[in-house]
């Protein structure tokens, strides 16, 4: 999105990490929606998943 990119297993550690966290520790991350809080973990692992599938680079 916007040509930002990110190495792949870079992002994978990160969603790896956001899996692992708890809720309480998400609730710190003010850059996060409220709304969309609950879901991260979900979209997370979904995005593991379709990087490994698809064994992006970048």
């Amino acid at each position: 999105m916007h040509s930002y990119e990110v190495d792949a297993q870079e992002m994978e550690e990160f969603l790896l990490l956001v899996i692992s966290e708890s809720i309480d520790k998400i609730k710190e991350i003010s850059a996060l929606s409220k709304n969309r809080r609950q879901l991260l973990a979900y979209g997370a692992i979904v995005l593991i998943e379709l990087i490994q599938c698809i064994g992006p680079k970048k």
